[in-house]
């Protein structure tokens, strides 16, 4: 037990970790009340800063979602079957629990073994005392199949009610590079209530060459397994290996980069291309400090001190990864935000602490500082476009020039050469390596579907022959009533809005239509687009437009990134542990496949 000396009285006053400041508080209350309450202000005051500095962020995000709100969910009231006898029931119980054990295992990433070991069997005993656990054989080799086997069914069901299907696709090698799987998520929008939905569909492991023939053959039995045909498959989202390219050639289905692999290609050739030592310099300074605080664990807690002393959290240093997404804004931001930790660490005791470093001067501060802000937005777009109901493939256009424009504001407006040149670097390759994406039709019509964007994103003045084209080749004509739409406004503050205003395209264009799909068109442009429109919801009410929805259920099925498919890799690595490195592939994959869909069904 501790004692903290009262800065108020000089009371020392019992404290321990173990019951947290409950004492601290008490004696506060009792005797201070007055700087209590002082506190308790200057608390709701920070809070209420915390919450504008958010709504301020958000927005001026590249992309924004529209607030959630929480809804109360009660389960249905679901009436027990009717048991003839006791044994029967006895039997069903243990066929439910066998069923949740197995469920248990996959979803919680949990060995098979378990089921043999004596605190699962001693809990079991006192929860079901007449229920006898089987082995682990057993829920290897019986329940695990009859799960996947369930889940196929339920995935084969929601299939049955989508018109057009979209594929995710990556490879993953195990670190030993003993086992590889083949990852592929499906994803399509029900025509029902229009929401968007995904599946793992398997999780193929890989014999022999990753190729694009191997993978190839991995996609059709994949399809196959469900029933499908590779021309129902509207686009593959894939990594930008030259063999996922070729495979996506051989089935002769659309595809493109992963939109989240792109940036991060990006950001990785502004690095290589700056030349600037002052740059590099601040960078390999933080890194070494980063390194040294992270392995020492003599310097760990000294650095940890020296936060407390500055009446900051303890928070770690985070160290770049170049092969994870925005990692290096992670780092960054780790090191800013720990900043006079680092700066009384240095100036105290730079001797004990940091042997054979240099001190990091007021210019490196002010290049990392500088460079976390520039690439805070960045961040935030990765984040934004792995959402998995409100990034589909049509943000894809739109949110490279609204990136591409906040890049260039903030190189004309940063005060820091090494930055600005960083800036310009980075907004030039992805331009570069985004101009694929702008002469792709499909990303092109997806864009033109979202409210969120219309045709105030095209490259040309408008998309709007291209798109009545594509309707009149691909539809026909019928009757019907036209509707409106509700008018929206456009917060002037946001990126979105800046972009607009300087591109001219705040205001819907008039044309003369000559025929029902021009008029249908002409009707869903005569609204400006919101950028905090729930596209789903939109197409799910809308009643006008009918060729318009029809495309909408194809195209924003598709995904902008394959981060689904990265997503598996995580639980395939956890499963593939140190621990389990005799697991076989097909118990591998069979034991992903049914981690994934259990939380989905």
């Amino acid at each position: 037990m501790n004692r903290k000396k009262c800065k108020k009285c000089g009371t020392k006053v019992k404290w321990s970790t173990a019951y947290g400041t409950n004492s601290l508080r008490h004696h506060m209350t009792q005797f201070h009340r007055d700087s209590i309450e002082k506190l308790k202000a200057d608390d709701e005051k920070n809070k209420e800063k915390m919450e504008l500095a958010f709504t301020a962020k958000r927005k001026q995000s590249i992309l924004q979602f529209p607030v959630v709100q929480k809804k109360e969910v009660r389960a249905p009231i679901v009436e027990p079957p009717k048991i003839t006898s006791v044994a029967q029931a006895n039997n069903r119980k243990n066929e439910k629990i066998d069923l949740l054990i197995i469920k248990m295992i996959c979803s919680d990433l949990l060995p098979l073994r378990i089921t043999e070991k004596t605190g699962f069997s001693e809990l079991l005993k006192f929860l079901a005392p007449y229920y006898k656990i089987r082995s682990r054989f057993y829920f290897s080799n019986t329940a695990l199949p009859m799960l996947r086997r369930r889940l196929e069914d339920s995935i084969k069901e929601d299939l049955n009610s989508m018109t057009s299907l979209a594929l995710t696709s990556d490879a993953w090698s195990s670190k030993d590079g003993k086992k590889s799987l083949l990852a592929v998520t499906g994803h399509w929008i029900e025509t029902t209530n229009f929401e968007p939905k995904f599946a793992l569909l398997d999780a193929r492991p890989i014999k022999g060459k990753h190729t694009a023939e191997n993978f190839a053959l991995l996609i059709e039995e994949t399809l196959n397994n469900y029933k499908l045909s590779p021309v129902m498959v509207s686009c593959i989202t894939r990594d930008g290996a030259t063999s996922m390219e070729a495979m996506s050639r051989k089935l002769s289905i659309d595809s493109f980069q992963c939109y989240a692999h792109l940036i991060q290609l990006s950001i990785k050739d502004s690095l290589e291309k700056s030349d600037d030592d002052r740059f590099e310099k601040a960078m390999q300074k933080a890194k070494k400090i980063i390194r040294k605080v992270n392995k020492s664990s003599k310097l760990r807690e000294y650095f940890e001190q020296c936060l407390r002393d500055e009446n900051l959290p303890e928070r770690q240093l985070l160290k770049n990864v170049e092969t994870r997404w925005s990692s290096l804004y992670v780092m960054l931001n780790s090191f800013v935000i720990n900043k006079k930790g680092i700066i009384r660490m240095e100036f105290e005791d730079s001797q004990r602490t940091l042997p054979e470093h240099p001190e990091l001067t007021g210019i490196d501060w002010e290049i990392i500082e500088a460079m976390r802000d520039l690439l805070e937005p960045v961040a935030d777009l990765v984040e934004a476009i792995q959402h998995r109901r409100m990034a589909p493939c049509s943000i894809i256009i739109p949110t490279v020039m609204l990136l591409n424009f906040r890049i260039r504001e903030m190189e004309m407006t940063s005060k820091t050469e090494a930055v600005r040149i960083f800036a310009k670097n980075f907004a030039e390759s992805l331009e570069r390596r985004a101009e694929k994406y702008k002469s792709l039709p499909m990303l092109q019509s997806a864009t033109f579907c979202d409210p969120r964007y219309k045709d105030a994103f095209s490259e040309k003045n408008s998309y709007r022959d291209e798109i009545v084209a594509i309707l009149r080749s691909s539809s026909n004509q019928k009757d019907r009533q036209q509707g409106g739409s509700p008018e929206h406004t456009v917060e002037c503050s946001s990126t979105y809005y800046r972009f607009l205003k300087e591109k001219g395209r705040t205001a819907p264009k008039k044309t003369l239509a000559t025929d029902e799909i021009e008029q249908e068109v002409d009707s869903y442009l005569s609204t400006p687009p919101d950028s905090s429109t729930d596209p789903f919801l939109y197409w799910r009410l809308d009643q006008s437009h009918p060729n318009l929805k029809n495309m909408a259920i194809r195209l924003l099925a598709i995904p902008a990134t394959s981060s689904e498919s990265e997503r598996v890799f995580n639980v395939s690595g956890a499963i593939f542990s140190p621990r389990r490195m005799r697991i076989c592939s097909d118990r591998l994959q069979d034991l992903t496949f049914c981690s994934i869909n259990t939380k989905l069904y």
